[in-house]
């Protein structure tokens, strides 16, 4: 004999399922698995994992990146937001977070003026997850923001781009690991991330 406890977690398990959450979305209906504190709980694990993997695929500039562009309000969490379509939680990555500055080049008789040699990245998680094809060489020095000065500075060591470099899909990866580690669980981000 089946338990009335048997079949709610039975019906539960169905729900989370892709076939249970197709039915339900057939139906109009949204329900939740999770409360607001597991919701928050889950978007700053996410949150933490896709900056520490870009950490470690560019450990280059780990602490660099580590202290000036995540942290602060450069990254959040926002609050649990409820709609017709279910509950939602909102990781915002500022565009200053994204954001990396070209090479930066010395004068010297190769660059007769100080300054970027390109416009940079705009978003540097994009740029990790599809890599590039260029072939040209870019050499400089590394720059990164001085939050005490307010400014990009240059790094001592001269180095070449990172060209051409494989795509990463690190954050298709952590997606795909939350949403079968907690069934029911949409998770949706930027098209050029994957």
């Amino acid at each position: 004999m089946i338990s009335a406890n048997e079949i709610n977690a039975l019906l539960k398990d169905y729900l989370k399922s892709t076939d249970g959450q197709g039915f339900l979305k057939k139906q109009g209906i949204s329900i939740s698995f999770y409360d607001e504190t597991q919701l928050i709980h889950i978007a700053n694990n996410i949150k933490n994992d896709i900056i520490n993997e870009f950490l470690r695929i560019t450990n280059h500039a780990s602490e660099v990146d580590a202290k000036e562009y995540f942290m602060g309000t450069n990254v959040n969490v926002g609050k649990v937001r409820h709609n017709k379509d279910g509950d939602k939680v909102v990781i915002k990555f500022s565009d200053f977070s994204l954001y990396r500055p070209s090479l930066w080049a010395r004068p010297s008789e190769k660059y007769p003026t100080a300054g970027y040699t390109g416009g940079g990245v705009k978003d540097i998680f994009a740029l990790i997850t599809n890599g590039t094809s260029a072939t040209g060489n870019v050499y400089g020095y590394w720059s990164y923001y001085d939050t005490d000065a307010k400014q990009y500075v240059g790094n001592e060591g001269w180095t070449r781009a990172w060209l051409p470099r494989r795509g990463k899909p690190f954050i298709e990866a952590i997606i795909k690991h939350y949403e079968a580690a907690n069934p029911g669980l949409k998770i949706t981000y930027p098209p050029n991330w994957r």
